[in-house]
């Protein structure tokens, strides 16, 4: 058996080319990831870039890009041929955005570039124009909505992309002659690391239910735009100076979990483990909310607070996917991990549990809490006079 396992071999993806790795922006999803879920990351129907390109069940959206290239040109004031050789003086650029081998001539990688390139901003181009009356276009790909869903969602897969910097650049040279409300460039807020560093993951954190029982409460993020988690103290307005009688708020952003989700999901943490390992927020966040979630009654308790929108049906399912999400992922650091620290210790203090225990079964509601005060008087009442009767009745 010894030798058998020295036998063994550990295989690990190295780059295929080191020579301008830190040039690279799009790659080839790792294989450890890819077999979790070879689905989420192959496109259905649209090829986009060089790592899908040519394959039979992804030819038939090809004359619909041709469509697209005649429709852009005629959108601004630049020719088919202008548009091609701008891709092709960017050529090298593009290609060095791609990792590993690509095996195309440089005449079909250019038409295959400004073929997708002309594709993704006519569609741009498309939304913008008509906001979501997809009805009223006569356009088939916007107006059938099938069709439409599973071009989106093959838009967001990792491998099936152009490189953004060149599309910046692309939209700039052809300069449509109307402009659009859509941004093609978004800023999206990231978390400060407020002068300290990401710490090791915590090993392990309660659930979401068990939390709850300890008294932490659980609340959607005040603002909507929010992207990531707040941990606040709760102080009793009476009792500030009263430490141990403080309590704690956990704010997510809302999550909302239908059909497309793993794919749209998978997709976006590959990215982060292949481009940045270092800014993995969606990863946290992912990490996080599997943390929380052990069973489909954490489901549960996460969607009566409206943390989470289910839209799949079954608790049971939502659970197993958040929890599936995580496997494969190389965590190096976690913003959350002094916060979950917090919650454990604020569990694991006994009182909190008992405080907890008290309020949920004596002060619920209105009603059990009225009955626990009158029972509370009438006991009192009881007391005082057994004590009354027991001193004063020799009088």
């Amino acid at each position: 058996m010894e030798e058998e396992k020295k036998n063994e071999c550990v295989i690990i993806e190295i780059p295929e080319d080191l020579k301008n790795w830190s040039d690279c922006v799009i790659y080839r999803v790792p294989r450890k990831l890819r077999k979790v879920n070879e689905s989420s990351f192959t496109p259905q129907l649209l090829s986009i870039g060089p790592f899908h390109h040519g394959r039979n069940e992804l030819k038939g959206m090809e004359p619909h890009k041709e469509k697209y290239l005649e429709d852009f040109c005629k959108r601004t004031d630049k020719t088919k041929q202008d548009l091609g050789n701008f891709v092709s003086h960017h050529s090298t650029e593009i290609l060095a955005s791609y990792a590993g081998t690509v095996e195309l001539t440089h005449q079909v990688f250019d038409q295959m570039i400004l073929r997708d390139s002309c594709f993704i901003l006519e569609l741009l181009c498309l939304f913008s124009d008509k906001g979501c009356q997809y009805h009223d276009q006569d356009d088939y790909l916007l107006k059938t909505p099938w069709l439409r869903n599973v071009v989106q969602l093959d838009l967001v897969i990792f491998e099936n992309q152009i490189p953004f910097s060149f599309l910046n650049k692309f939209y700039a040279f052809a300069k449509p002659r109307h402009e659009h409300t859509f941004w093609l460039s978004k800023e999206f807020r990231r978390e400060e690391r407020r002068g300290c560093p990401f710490r090791e993951h915590e090993k392990y954190l309660y659930s979401a239910t068990k939390l709850n029982k300890a008294g932490v409460k659980f609340a959607p993020s005040a603002n909507k735009q929010a992207k990531f988690v707040e941990f606040n103290t709760i102080e009793k307005p009476l009792f500030n100076f009263i430490p141990f009688l403080h309590s704690l708020k956990v704010e997510l952003p809302t999550f909302e979990i239908q059909g497309n989700t793993e794919t749209l999901m998978r997709n976006v943490i590959a990215l982060e483990q292949c481009v940045y390992p270092d800014k993995a927020y969606i990863c946290n966040y992912v990490a996080l909310m599997s943390q929380l979630v052990d069973t489909a009654e954490d489901i549960e308790f996460l969607v009566e607070k409206r943390i989470i929108k289910n839209m799949l049906g079954s608790n049971k399912e939502v659970a197993e996917l958040v929890n599936k999400l995580t496997y494969k992922i190389t965590e190096s650091n976690f913003v959350y991990a002094n916060k979950c620290r917090q919650l454990n210790r604020f569990y694991e203090t006994r009182f909190n549990i008992v405080r907890a225990t008290l309020k949920r079964v004596y002060f619920n509601d209105l009603w059990t809490g009225s009955s626990t005060v009158l029972g509370i008087c009438i006991l009192m009442f009881s007391v005082s006079s057994t004590i009354k009767t027991l001193f004063f009745s020799k009088d």
